[in-house]
């Protein structure tokens, strides 16, 4: 929304986009981490996080600033809202959360102990996780509790779009899976399979493979 865009990698270096310019700036965090997500907070600063409890946020035109976190693990999801609310997800099954814009974290009762790669809410209380062995969870609650969906599947899966009208694609290592409805009653199908995903777009109409390739929904 302000035009301004972090990526990360590794080696403990970004990529950062200011508001109103068209030129990456690399910048180095400090430290020689991989790094494996990145986030927005509602006060418009970035953070990224990764391995070995790597945690880093950015004030806008600032360096970056090595933040500690109550979890030590492996990070490899983040998300924040508007008002505040942000979660971090881990290997594990390590998960926690903030009510402050990431002034304070706690860490929160996990559902799982297997690797977790996305975490993710359309709204203040209903989120999903996804994750190794074909993990998918839903929260009704912020995260104070959390229900499986069966998938069929014990793929792990790496990204993951769902939408508030219960619109879902999750891509994995092998496979990509869709769900139409919302609650734990879900019904997930292969909509494709052994293909090695990385990531999908929001929306879910482009999807991006390991080789590099860039699959569109609207051309099959």
């Amino acid at each position: 929304e302000t035009g301004a865009a972090v990526a990360a990698g590794a080696d403990g270096w970004t990529l950062v986009k200011s508001a109103g310019s068209d030129q990456w700036i690399p910048e180095f965090t400090g430290r020689n981490k991989t790094l494996n997500a990145v986030a927005l907070d509602g006060k418009g600063r970035f953070w990224v996080v990764g391995r070995n409890g790597a945690a880093f946020r950015k004030n806008p035109g600032e360096a970056w600033q090595l933040i500690e976190l109550p979890g030590p693990a492996d990070y490899n999801a983040m998300y924040f809202d508007k008002a505040g609310l942000g979660y971090i997800a881990g290997d594990n099954g390590m998960i926690m959360r903030t009510r402050d814009f990431g002034d304070t974290w706690q860490v929160i009762p996990s559902p799982t102990n297997v690797d977790i790669h996305v975490i993710t809410f359309v709204d203040s209380e209903r989120g999903y996780l996804a994750g190794e062995d074909g993990l998918i969870m839903e929260t009704t609650n912020a995260g104070d509790n959390w229900l499986r969906h069966y998938t069929g599947t014990q793929d792990t899966f790496f990204d993951g779009h769902f939408n508030s009208s219960g619109r879902a694609v999750v891509v994995g290592k092998n496979t990509a899976l869709e769900s139409w409805s919302n609650g734990h009653n879900s019904s997930w199908h292969e909509c494709h399979d052994h293909r090695p995903f990385v990531t999908v777009a929001p929306g879910a109409r482009y999807a991006a493979l390991h080789n590099g390739e860039i699959l569109d929904r609207s051309t099959g």
